[in-house]
């Protein structure tokens, strides 16, 4: 049985998702705090790192977002409204496609040539000049091309022959404008004169020893038949787009529309992107590109191949693109279409905040309680009980949106004890927090956090679950895994973690150990990377970090200690304080009185072990000294005063 328990409070709220009992996702939200993940915001460029290839951002927080380069590609500065719709592309005087509308230069005119000799195939090297000559004098539309793809109108433009060793060398070296995709043609026969076929230029060029031929032979090596893979990329100006270019195209103090994907943790500030996405139910709208893709979550290639046609006859704007998540599994065309409904008037609403000064908040990712019922609500959901009246009622009208039938999974607790409690989940929850984690079998781990690191102890304990010492082992390292994966979802915990797993001598047990940690992270809906385990028998993986961790949300350090968990010893303290008194006795060439205040647990230590330490000192430095004990210091504080003056050294 899998429920949703919903705890709403005056100062927090608490999602737990419990299936048979055992509590596999845990969330809580301060209800003063504003939700910043996933909010979309108007900013402005404060300031540009280029040796860090990173942008720092105000969108309105304490600290400036960051942002890498590599984000702000997708954008120029604002959202462009071009006839009627609204994309990410840059202006037109920004896109090297629209050069051809301008004068051709000689530098134009040279990179023409350079095109026209990777496409042209009437182009046969300058062994034959006048078949070259015929072949520029032509016009690209009466060209015999047999085979061959026509080139863009722009492409086929003829320019004059670059005259002199310079001009041939430009041409030679200067990179096309444009590159167009072309079939792949087998090689010709030996004998075969074929002008249409670069690679039949460049065999013929080479078995002569022809320079020229060398020149296309070394434009083929470094990816003239490769060049039309990727010439479908070039035609996109925003790929072209280098890190250089950045400080041109968005200058510090322009606007810029971000989505924060991953919150303020400790000293460090927000991460943003320019690759908005808008979640809903069953879709995610992606206003800035043309995709519409299935989750990779959903495997069954019919099931994906069904929504995929879907997907296709939504009716959409043709600038935007969807997911579809695996909350869509097995639903109808109506679901979707009014999930989609929804996403566009929240878009709209977005549109209507462009203009406001920045830095501006456009869309603000939804409460607690309503990203649970739109991340944990599926088919597999038996109960979902809700201990808050107005909670009730505000998932009934929810559900009501997705499907009538929702209403009979939702239920309102009314019992005076606790609902956490009731249910048998307090001690769950408080078992999050604690640094052990206890395995079935007796075995334990010990998880210890950092600030970008986590690392993971595994330890056999009282474990003895296995025929022989080997399978002990594998038992025991099995267990961390499903306890682990489970561990790491409850803490919310991210970063780089270290797993020191019992050495384990097979590399058939290492290899199980591996397997089976995919297939208990693919239930994470953070993602992971995981590398196999190493000779040293570690393992190491990464999990996506969005929020802060669960015990940075819930604890701060303690104010004692000031989060180290340590505190020194009575030895240590008394260490320090008879060097303290021995400084100042020094100092004074008179015999001083001194009070020495200190904690009770130290004085214990000053009386019985130290005493006659203490009076050695007296005798050999003079002076008085006494002791008073005070429990509401710091073990580690220590008050000396002049009885004399009532000073404080």
């Amino acid at each position: 049985m899998k429920q949703i328990f919903i705890n709403c409070e005056h100062l927090e709220t608490r999602v737990a998702v419990v299936e048979n009992g055992i509590l596999e996702e845990y969330k809580i939200e301060r209800n003063d705090e504003r939700q910043i993940v996933g909010s979309v915001y108007k900013g402005r460029i404060n300031n540009l790192a280029p040796s860090l290839q990173a942008a720092f951002i105000d969108i309105g927080l304490a600290k400036n977002a960051f942002s890498h380069y590599k984000d702000l590609v997708y954008y120029k500065t604002m959202f462009e409204e071009r006839d009627g719709k609204i994309t990410f592309a840059p202006k037109p005087e920004q896109n090297p496609d629209n050069q051809s509308d301008k004068p051709e230069t000689q530098k134009g005119q040279n990179n023409q040539k350079s095109n026209q000799g990777n496409r042209n195939k009437g182009n046969q090297g300058n062994n034959n000049q006048q078949n070259r000559n015929k072949g520029n004098q032509q016009k690209p539309k009466a060209q015999s091309q047999p085979k061959a793809q026509p080139a863009p109108a722009k492409v086929e433009k003829v320019v004059e022959k670059q005259k002199g060793l310079f001009g041939k060398i430009k041409s030679i070296f200067s990179k096309p404008e444009e590159v167009v995709p072309e079939p792949k043609k087998p090689a010709p026969k030996p004998n075969q004169k074929n002008g249409n076929n670069n690679n039949a230029t460049a065999n013929r060029d080479r078995n002569n020893g022809n320079n020229n031929g060398g020149n296309n032979k070394n434009r083929n090596k470094k990816g003239g038949n490769q060049r039309p893979n990727h010439g479908g990329r070039r035609n996109n100006s925003i790929n072209m787009v280098k890190a250089e270019d950045i400080p041109k195209l968005c200058p510090e103090g322009s606007d810029i529309i971000v989505q924060v994907e991953k919150g303020p943790i400790g000293t460090k500030g927000a991460k943003v992107t320019t690759k908005v996405e808008i979640p809903g139910h069953y879709l995610v709208l992606l206003p800035n590109s043309k995709t519409r893709g299935v989750s990779k979550r959903i495997e069954d290639k019919v099931e994906r191949k069904r929504l995929q046609g879907i997907l296709t006859k939504l009716d959409m704007p043709k600038n935007m693109g969807c997911i579809c998540r695996t909350a869509g599994m097995g639903k109808k065309d109506k679901f979707f279409e009014m999930d989609m409904a929804m996403l566009l008037m929240q878009w709209e609403e977005m549109k209507s905040l462009i203009n406001k000064k920045s830095p501006v908040c456009i869309y603000e990712e939804p409460s607690l309680l309503d990203r649970s019922l739109r991340e944990f609500l599926t088919d597999d959901i038996d109960e979902i009980v809700v201990d808050s009246t107005e909670a009730y009622e505000h998932v009934l009208k929810a559900t009501s949106r997705l499907s009538k039938e929702e209403g009979g999974r939702i239920k309102l607790y009314r019992g005076a004890e606790p609902m956490f409690k009731h249910y048998k989940l307090k001690r769950q929850v408080e078992s999050i927090s604690g640094r052990q984690v206890t395995l079935p079998s007796g075995g334990y781990l010990c998880i210890d956090e950092t600030e970008a690191l986590i690392a993971v102890d595994v330890n056999s304990g009282r474990s003895n679950k296995g025929k022989d010492h080997p399978e002990t082992i594998l038992n025991t390292n099995l267990e961390t895994v499903d306890a682990l994966a489970r561990q790491l979802r409850l803490r919310n915990i991210g970063g780089l973690v270290v797993i020191d797993f019992i050495d384990m001598k097979s590399k058939k047990d290492q290899n199980q150990v591996y397997k089976n940690m995919l297939t208990a992270l693919s239930k994470d809906r953070a993602r992971t990377k995981i590398i196999p385990i190493s000779r040293f028998g570690l393992m190491e993986l990464t999990r996506q970090r969005e929020h802060e961790s669960l015990r940075d949300t819930m604890y701060e350090d303690c104010p004692y200690c000031k989060g180290k968990g340590l505190v020194k010893s009575a030895t240590s303290v008394s260490v320090d304080v008879q060097r303290k008194i021995r400084s100042i006795i020094k100092k004074r060439k008179t015999d001083l009185s001194i009070r020495v205040i200190v904690h009770s647990s130290v004085l214990n230590r000053l009386r019985e072990d130290d005493k006659e330490f203490l009076h050695e000192m007296e005798r050999k430095l003079g002076g008085a000294l006494s002791f008073r004990a005070d429990d509401s210091l710091h073990i580690e504080e220590t008050k000396i005063i002049d009885q004399g003056s009532g000073k404080e050294f």
